[in-house]
């Protein structure tokens, strides 16, 4: 059992189209060394105030175990539409097309169970160019925020930099733009999912996570928050997690530098993903680690009342790829739950992931898992 530690008390004291624009060179930032005030405490007036976690456990039902498509990761987002909408990168989507970095696909059907769900390809952005692993920029989150699709875009300034931009759409996918900003320390941002177009959000701020590293492909210690107004994503208003106050009450700054983790788990924190359950109150956060960057390839799956926690294991399992293929252990990562695909009690749900390359496992893998009171 990994020992979960709470977030830390801060210490007193151009348009869209088919031509879109290069987009801005990232910049690393050094920590600047002004001492500033405190960070002014600002209330989540919508997330509850008891900070005690929830006992939740987990269990994954085998028999209900499918997969389609071909490429890795395949964040996903519950669309105003109604669909999911998934990013595939270094794969062939659902079409067995051209290999694609960024792919974008529409996943409908109602249920992640065998046979009730489908994949299909859009047209994506013809500006991404395909680059295998870090030399490529692929999606490391999609949100939609009713109607607005907005993509975390990892790899910024490739292998040696890292970082990340953000980039929107909004027609559905089919044209984007960048943002005029970029987030040089967030190495794999993951956006905090909750319903529908972001409709069952507790409050009117987005908010986004990433292991505390500029690179997608470091399992780091320590993990970052951030978040921004609903109406101002694309804007450079973004504000991170400082810490608690005394009472409890989470602190945030403009300022990067005095940032607190809301989640400390050494060397497990890898291609997190979130999401918000309404029907239990909790928000779900997953990290998985596998064989290219642990000794292990292993999940764990955690359980909040807010987005910065605090925390509690609701289910781990260092052999994770084990239970679909005895033969292999070396990984399986970006696991998530399709908010579409949570039941109104929240109670029941699917766990999607993807496995390595040269593998049957290297696609959109679905499972059913149930979650019930300790």
């Amino acid at each position: 059992m990994v020992a979960i530690v709470t977030a830390s008390v801060a210490a007193c004291g151009a348009s869209p189209g088919p031509t879109t624009p290069t987009p801005p060179t990232v910049v690393v930032i050094s920590p600047s060394p002004t001492i500033a005030p405190p960070p002014t405490p600002i209330p989540a007036t919508g997330w509850p105030s008891d900070t005690r976690p929830d006992q939740w456990r987990m269990t994954v039902d085998l028999d209900t175990f499918s997969r389609a498509g071909h490429g890795d990761n395949w964040p996903t987002t519950w669309a105003s539409d109604g669909d999911l909408y998934a990013v595939f990168a270094d794969g062939q989507g659902f079409s067995a097309g051209q290999p694609l970095s960024f792919g974008l696909t529409r996943i409908g059907g109602n249920s992640g169970m065998p046979g009730a769900w489908t994949g299909s390809d859009l047209p994506g952005p013809g500006d991404i160019s395909v680059g295998w692993g870090c030399e490529g920029r692929k999606a490391s989150s999609l949100l939609d925020v009713e109607g607005t699709l907005y993509a975390a875009v990892r790899n910024a300034g490739g292998c040696e930099v890292g970082g990340s931009l953000l980039r929107r759409s909004l027609d559905g996918g089919t044209t984007w733009e960048w943002a005029e900003w970029n987030l040089p320390e967030f190495g794999y941002p993951a956006f905090l999912q909750a319903g529908p177009g972001y409709t069952a959000r507790r409050d009117d701020y987005v908010y986004v996570y990433s292991p505390a590293s500029p690179s997608a492909y470091e399992a780091s210690d320590r993990l970052w928050l951030a978040r921004a107004p609903v109406g101002r994503v694309f804007d450079a208003s973004w504000e991170y997690f400082a810490g608690l106050s005394a009472d409890g009450t989470p602190r945030w700054s403009l300022r990067a530098w005095q940032r607190r983790p809301v989640l400390e788990l050494p060397g497990r924190i890898y291609r997190p993903s979130a999401v918000y359950n309404p029907g239990i109150g909790q928000v779900l956060l997953v990290t998985m680690v596998n064989r290219s960057v642990a000794d292990v390839d292993g999940i764990t799956i955690l359980t909040g009342p807010s987005p910065w926690g605090p925390w509690q294991a609701a289910y781990e399992n260092d052999a994770f790829s084990r239970l679909w293929d005895d033969d292999r252990d070396d990984g399986t990562f970006h696991a998530q739950f399709p908010p579409k695909w949570i039941s109104p009690d929240g109670r029941e749900l699917f766990l999607a992931f993807s496995c390595c390359p040269d593998t049957p496992g290297y696609a959109f893998n679905v499972v059913r898992v149930a979650l019930r009171e300790r």
